[in-house]
């Protein structure tokens, strides 16, 4: 078996291994590369491959396998760079993966070429070789050539992925700015639970259970593959609603969201879990950065009502770990509380942070 076959055979390993992925993780994969209407046309390219990598083993000889495999990378590069647009928050990803396929697609190139070249080395392929070795001995081309090959792919492909990434590169700081909410207001609450960080990373996770503990929604409904619709409360008797997409699901580490482009309220955030030191529990951290329908006013006269965000976490985050912990969440409903009013709500704060502090 020479060089070129068994550069096939590990080509044949990797289709079956990338056709796997892309069949049973076709969801996850949209979501990385920012293609969740794509998930059907990832899963059916990953039958392409499990199909390459078939014809590249049962075959005893695997050229038409390789082949395949190179049409199949010239239709992954294809579908890949419309998703480096700017208006594709997972460009970086698209980026990444395109760079990826760009390094495949030489390597099936070259074992191709090797495994088509006749023994007498007719047609264009023979021909090429031919004139290369008037200067070139043999064996420095057989050598030379796939490293030379390689290495402008994987220039490519670094270039590739850094332009896309989220790294402050000349060419994509105008578009991180532009996706970032104008007059927006960042808040960060942290708070610490006493169960297992699984599952309080597994009630988080099931996003129609928020409305829970987070007064201020009334209701989220998932759709599926990321996507869900959001229905909150605002100040004065006013609603709000948005779709929103979940851009990183790290299981029991980290859950990332952002509301799609055109949303009533621009918003994004993040909830990190991760071990309270000395076992005592899950430390939640939750990061959110909006923008109020009416910008800096909206967000001066929601302040008027006790309804700011930073109170908003906070009360929300104490409401969690109550109804975490104790199975149930404290209500004043039907009794007589100072809270209905602002400066209730204004004391009642000042006594509940004094009493958590």
């Amino acid at each position: 078996m020479n060089s070129a076959e068994r550069t096939a055979r590990l080509l044949g390993g990797y289709s079956v291994a990338l056709g796997s992925a892309e069949i049973f993780l076709g969801a996850a994969l949209a979501r990385r590369l920012g293609m969740l209407d794509r998930t059907a046309q990832i899963q059916l390219y990953g039958a392409r491959e499990l199909v390459s990598g078939a014809l590249i083993f049962a075959r005893p000889h695997p050229v038409a396998g390789v082949w395949s495999r190179v049409a199949g990378d010239l239709l992954d590069i294809g579908t890949l760079l419309p998703r480096l647009k700017a208006d594709n928050p997972h460009r970086g990803g698209a980026a990444v993966a395109l760079g990826m396929v760009t390094l495949t697609a030489v390597a099936d190139l070259w074992c191709a070429l090797q495994l088509s070249a006749a023994p007498e080395e007719t047609g264009v392929r023979g021909t090429v070789r031919k004139l290369v070795r008037q200067e070139t001995p043999p064996s420095t081309f057989n050598r030379v050539a796939p490293g030379l090959l390689i290495a402008t792919a994987a220039g490519v492909g670094a270039y590739l992925a850094l332009r896309g990434s989220s790294a402050p590169l000349p060419e994509n700081l105008a578009a991180r700015k532009d996706r970032q909410p104008k007059d927006g207001i960042e808040v960060e609450q942290a708070i610490t639970l006493s169960l297992p960080v699984e599952q309080v990373y597994s009630f988080w996770r099931k996003l129609d259970t928020l409305p829970q503990f987070m007064t201020h929604l009334e209701q989220v409904e998932v759709k599926g593959e990321g996507q869900s619709h959001w229905v909150a409360k605002g100040p004065a008797g006013t609603r709000a609603e948005w779709d929103a997409e979940i851009t990183e699901d790290v299981p029991n580490q980290r859950l990332a969201w952002r509301s799609v482009e055109g949303s009533s309220v621009p918003n994004e955030g993040s909830v990190q879990f991760r071990a309270a030191p000395g076992n005592r529990g899950t430390e939640v951290r939750v990061r959110l950065t909006y923008r109020p329908p009416a910008g800096a006013l909206g967000a001066a006269f929601a302040r008027l009502f006790g309804e700011e965000p930073h109170q908003q976490i906070s009360q929300d985050l104490r409401r969690l770990k109550q109804l975490l912990e104790t199975g149930m969440v404290p209500t004043n409903e039907g009794q007589s509380s100072g809270r209905k009013t602002p400066l209730g709500r204004g004391l009642a704060q000042m006594y509940d942070n004094r009493r958590t502090g």
